[in-house]
């Protein structure tokens, strides 16, 4: 689903740019552009469970696979007092099963309509 199956009707309301969708979705013109999968789902940061960047993937892809260093070090480089990652984690990444996908498209950040 790409930005242009989404979006179907701009209203201009009171000064306020309103981007309608399909299913009854709503986007504000100011919304950013956020990573979606072939799916449609949002990924990488900015989804809403996101605990790591995408900068703090790429590195430790970087520390497994370039400077050779295993999970243990790896976790240790992030223990600054902040989040640290678990050991599956590191683990999860490394092979793939977690944030391992790649962006089909760009999308808004769009807001569901509560039930």
């Amino acid at each position: 689903m790409g930005v242009e199956d989404v979006l179907v009707v701009v209203v201009v309301t009171s000064n306020f740019l309103r981007v309608r969708a399909l299913n009854g979705e709503r986007a504000t013109a100011m919304s950013k552009l956020v990573p979606r999968n072939d799916r449609g789902n949002v990924i990488g940061e900015a989804h809403h469970r996101a605990q790591l960047s995408d900068a703090d993937v790429e590195l430790i892809l970087y520390l497994r696979f370039e400077a050779g260093l295993t999970y243990p070090a790896i976790i240790s480089k992030f223990d600054d007092g902040g989040f640290a990652p678990s050991r599956e984690t590191v683990r999860d990444i490394c092979l793939g099963k977690r944030r391992g996908q790649l962006a089909a498209t760009y999308g808004p950040a769009i807001r569901r309509k509560k039930p």
